[in-house]
């Protein structure tokens, strides 16, 4: 694509041409050029306290979605380093990224096999710490370092997709260093990268 030049009259013309309907006089050896904008005033798309609304929602929406994803690097990761609990960030990302999970953070993260009034059966969770039994209690300072990177990680890889690297090359899946699930093994799989306590796998299919 060609860059445009804003210094140049030409590129003036073109920014003008984009933005509305021009009649142009144009004369020769320097004599001005005189551009008659004509401006169609129009009703805007949405009223202005319905956009109000909209935006209102989408910042509370963005803001569930980073506790979400804080939540679950620091109950899965919280005993890491800070690299160790990215790593589970990213896998979460990406699960959003997937066809195959939820299309949210906070549905990927308490994706669970349920009973029938909607509760988590104990360790059918596709992250173990929603339904271990155990309480949910987070240290508040650990936490609060903890949600700054999410809300990095969910702004610069997920809403502004590619501008920062995964550090787990599109892993969806991982597990502890001392345990080997059956999944593992599969051919769906394939071993990436092994960060801190945990080794990760990104799909083949």
């Amino acid at each position: 694509m060609k860059k445009l030049d804003f210094n140049t009259k030409s590129g003036l013309f073109l920014i003008a041409f984009m933005i509305v309907g021009l009649s142009i006089t144009a004369g020769f050896d320097n004599d001005p050029i005189v551009i008659d904008l004509e401006v169609e005033q129009r009703e805007p798309l949405f009223p202005k306290d319905e956009r109000d609304v909209y935006i209102r929602e989408q910042e509370e929406f963005i803001s569930r979605e980073i506790s979400c994803l804080a939540l679950n690097m620091y109950f899965e990761a919280r005993g890491e380093n800070r690299t160790g609990q990215d790593a589970v960030g990213f896998v979460t990302l990406n699960r959003v990224k997937s066809k195959t999970y939820p299309d949210t953070v906070c549905e990927v993260v308490y994706q669970a096999d349920t009973t029938i009034s909607g509760f988590p059966l104990r360790d059918r969770c596709q992250f173990s710490w929603y339904c271990d039994g155990r309480p949910d209690i987070a240290n508040e300072n650990i936490y609060n370092e903890i949600e700054k990177r999410a809300e990095f990680i969910y702004v610069n890889y997920y809403l502004n997709s590619g501008y920062i690297d995964d550090i787990t090359d599109g892993s969806t899946h991982y597990h502890a260093t001392y345990v080997e699930p059956f999944w593992s093994s599969h051919e769906n799989y394939q071993q990436v990268a092994s960060i801190g306590a945990h080794v990760f796998y990104r799909p083949t299919y």
